[in-house]
Order: C-alpha cells, then sequence, then structure tokens
C-alpha cells in the first residue's frame, strides 16, 4: 500500500543528533531585512565550500552562515548572471554551481566570483527549470525551449524535436542508464545505444489533452514516478509499461504535484 506524505518546508530547521519527538526544534527566519532581495524564494543548494545559495525572483544570494551576498543580472556586465529570476540551482559532483533561470544558464566561477553565460549553439533556452548531471558527468537541463545536454568535455546539444513536447521540467537517470524526460506532452525514455539514444514516449492519459509533467524520480523498486501538473502523481512500471494513477480520491492533498523526494526509508515526499 502506498502512503503519501504531503509536507511543507520553509524557513531553516537547524537539526542536531537523532533525537525524540518532543524535542523542540528550533527555526530561524530570514527576511530582507537580513539581506533577503525579496520574500520570493524558489530554489536552494550547497555548494562544496559550505555555502548556501538561494535563488530568488530578485537574484541570487550566497549566504555564509552571517550575511548575505545578492548577485543580480547587469546588462553591462557579460560576467553577472543572465537572470534576475532564478529558477533552478545544481551543485555539480565536480564542485561546479549551476544557475537556471528566465534568462537562461550560467556556470559559476569562483576563483573571479563572476558567472560564465552557456550558450548551446545560439539555441535560446528560454527558462531553466531543472539540472541534472548522469553518472557519466553529463549536465542535462530542462527548459522551455526543450531539453539540452553539456558534456563532460564541454560540448552543448539540444535535443529538438526529438522529443515530443517543448518545456521540461522532469530529468532523472535510472539504475540501468535511461534517461527519463518530463515533457509538457507526457514522458519520454531515452535509452543510450553507442553515441545516440533511442526514444520511446508514454503519455500518462492519452485520452486527455493534459500531460503535463513536472517531477520524474525511480524508487527503491526501480518504478518511475511521475507527478503531474493537474493529474496527480503516476507510477510507471517500466517492465509492463503500464501506468498507475494516484490522486486526492486515493490519498493525494491535491492534484497539482510540483515534487516528489524518497527518502532513506523509502518513503516519498510529494509537495
Amino acid at each position: 500500500m502506498v502512503r503519501f506524505l504531503p509536507c511543507l518546508i520553509v524557513c531553516c530547521l537547524f537539526v542536531g543528533r537523532p533525537a525524540a519527538v518532543s524535542q523542540q526544534r528550533l527555526f530561524r527566519h530570514f527576511s530582507v531585512s537580513d539581506g533577503l532581495p525579496n520574500y520570493s524564494v524558489i530554489s536552494l543548494t550547497q555548494d562544496q565550500a559550505g555555502f548556501m545559495w538561494i535563488g530568488t525572483t530578485a537574484g541570487l544570494c550566497r549566504y555564509d552562515g552571517i550575511r548575505f551576498k545578492v548577485y543580480r543580472n547587469d546588462a553591462n556586465d557579460t560576467t553577472s548572471l543572465s537572470s534576475v529570476h532564478i529558477s533552478s540551482l545544481f551543485t555539480g559532483k565536480d564542485g561546479t554551481l549551476w544557475v537556471g533561470g528566465s534568462g537562461g544558464l550560467d556556470k559559476y566561477d569562483p576563483r573571479r566570483d563572476a558567472f560564465e553565460r552557456i550558450r548551446f549553439n545560439g539555441r535560446n533556452t528560454g527558462n531553466v527549470f531543472r539540472i541534472y548531471e548522469d553518472s557519466k558527468g553529463r549536465m542535462w537541463v530542462g527548459a522551455d525551449n526543450g531539453l539540452f545536454t553539456i558534456s563532460a568535455e564541454g560540448k552543448t546539444a539540444w535535443f529538438g524535436d526529438a522529443i515530443t513536447g517543448n518545456m521540461v521540467k522532469g530529468i532523472v537517470e535510472d539504475h540501468k542508464g535511461r534517461m527519463w524526460i518530463g515533457t509538457d506532452a507526457g514522458l519520454a525514455c531515452l535509452e543510450p545505444s553507442g553515441q545516440e539514444y533511442g526514444i520511446s514516449f508514454f503519455r500518462p492519459f492519452p485520452e486527455s489533452r493534459d500531460n503535463r509533467v513536472t517531477s520524474v524520480i525511480e524508487d527503491t523498486q526501480h518504478i518511475i514516478w511521475v507527478g503531474m501538473q493537474n493529474h496527480g502523481l503516476c507510477a510507471f512500471d517500466p517492465k509492463t509499461r503500464t501506468f498507475t494513477t494516484y490522486k486526492t480520491s486515493r490519498g493525494l492533498v491535491n492534484d497539482h504535484i510540483r515534487c516528489i523526494t524518497p527518502d532513506s526509508a523509502g518513503k516519498l515526499w510529494i509537495g
């Protein structure tokens, strides 16, 4: 039986060693008066130096435990951020900080305290929703205008019309090295074949015109979980190629799913 645990996480929760449930948890609140550019926090990550990076709708913040430093777009500075609206953040295995926003993708250079704007052969990404690194060190970028990649050697590519749907919000690699991509038209599976990919496409709701996917993960049983914009949560079995759907009628709080995260106990946390 699948149990759903709805959750909403806000503020900063300071947790030490495991303790009894009755122990008081301490929250520390940060606001504009502390240095945040506004109250709309969209994304978070921590880099290998320990800095917390906070993406907002008015710029990027770096928090060192004492103070905030704010980075914004400067039209006269090509080493500034491409965007002021930061929608995704990701820290790579090599420590690289990747920043996605309404203006595209940036890579942070800590030596210069500046940003490199990533370009995909003149192709505009639009807003970047998802940044993901696979087991081979390849970066995958889900955006308004499709699916983009950056090889470990730095070569960029765009999948174009090979992926059904334009907008990509969900990306995950499964235990077999297949890439599962959630688009605004359904779920794509990219199976490596030499230097290319064989592509299969699945619509969770073939009878509906709305198959917008917002998030994708794989669980420990190798089931692919798919969050939908308006149709709840779907569990896809790659062996049978079938979907099982969960909606409010089966325990969800809301049929609009934004994120899915598995924990170490095998539970799924659904936002």
